[in-house]
């Protein structure tokens, strides 16, 4: 993958992580999307990517019953540890 590219991809992994945490620590599948495509141009199978590295990693689980992904307690350390840059996820 090219540098530029997984940078953005990494940088979307993180505001949509920080999305999550804006919602109360649980999001929609919907709303997710959404938010990844309005903000950073990643839809369809790369949002499906996107969510299953965010679920491998355990920074989420994700109810597949009632579409809802809730932060893990390591999503939160992450977010954590992590700074901060541009506009908060909204």
């Amino acid at each position: 993958m090219d540098e530029k590219v997984a940078r953005h991809f990494e940088k979307a992994r993180m505001a949509v992580l920080r999305f999550v945490e804006g919602e109360g620590g649980e999001a929609t599948l919907h709303s997710m999307h959404a938010y990844s495509e309005r903000r950073y141009f990643i839809a369809h199978k790369r949002f499906s990517e996107l969510m299953e590295t965010l679920v491998d990693a355990g920074l989420v689980v994700y109810d597949v019953g009632e579409g809802v992904a809730t932060l893990t307690e390591e999503g939160r350390r992450l977010l954590a540890e992590t700074p901060t840059t541009g506009p908060s996820p909204r």
